[in-house]
């Protein structure tokens, strides 16, 4: 008999702990908030340089509204154009969405992935790239991993 109560009572345990774990949310969205972050410099540039130019990618990414807001420190540089792009660590990949207006550090933004973006962005498939007028194809990258 204590035997099966304990049995019980450890199958109740468990089947509670399984329904508190669950992450969809009630329209099955992702529930779930996961940070990210790079260091970038042109080192990990494609193709690699010299540059002193270094920064920080910090992102939050929230699994109930798919957005990913983050902060971009640098130094060193005057950036022309940014981007987050899609690929490995040796590979340029195609671009997910634009820095805009990359004129001083900080730089802050936020934006709505979709569900193949969330994937790739979890899979540490995405990497943050800046460009200056003397690394045209980008001085200072870094890929974004989870934390």
């Amino acid at each position: 008999m204590k035997t099966t109560f304990h049995f019980l009572i450890v199958l109740l345990l468990v089947a509670g702990l399984y329904s508190c774990s669950k992450d969809k949310g009630p329209n099955g969205t992702n529930v779930y908030t996961q940070t990210y972050f790079a260091e970038i410099n042109g080192a990990k540039a494609l193709p690699t340089n010299s540059s002193p130019a270094s920064g920080t990618f910090r992102g939050s990414f929230s699994g109930s509204n798919r957005t990913l807001s983050y902060t971009i420190n640098y130094a060193g540089t005057n950036p022309t154009s940014g981007d987050v792009r899609q690929g490995t660590l040796t590979t340029e990949g195609s671009s997910q969405f634009a820095l805009n207006n990359l004129t001083a550090s900080p730089y802050t933004g936020s934006v709505v992935l979709s569900a193949a973006q969330e994937n790739d962005l979890n899979a540490g498939l995405f990497w943050v790239k800046i460009a200056s007028l003397g690394f045209p194809n980008g001085e200072i990258r870094g890929q974004i991993v989870k934390q």
